[in-house]
């Protein structure tokens, strides 16, 4: 996982490799890791801009292959950082994958 942070408040996590059932669990230290980050960001963010929104972007076009296991580990995280106000937003380039997330 690359990511990047922006002054303007969004936080870009592109999310590549293989996400299925096989290696999802080896994925979840990264997601912590991440998750951990985009905190660590948000308080000094927030320390600057009181009302400022963190945005979190979650690019999936990297991912080469995903199944259920995958797709249940993302969407996980996913209400983990909604449920933080980190705002997530998923980026792919097929619109059938972003709402998945969503439905």
């Amino acid at each position: 996982m690359d990511c990047n942070w922006n002054d303007n408040g969004t936080y870009s996590v592109r999310v590549d490799g293989d996400w299925t059932v096989g290696t999802v669990a080896a994925h979840l230290q990264m997601i912590a890791l991440q998750s951990l980050r985009i905190s660590d960001r948000a308080l000094h963010y927030v320390a600057v801009n009181p009302e400022g929104r963190i945005v979190t972007e979650i690019d999936l076009n990297g991912v080469t292959t995903i199944d259920e296991s995958g797709y249940c580990v993302l969407a996980l995280w996913l209400r983990h950082l909604e449920k933080h106000r980190f705002h997530p937003v998923v980026i792919h380039q097929d619109a059938s994958v972003v709402k998945r997330f969503f439905a």
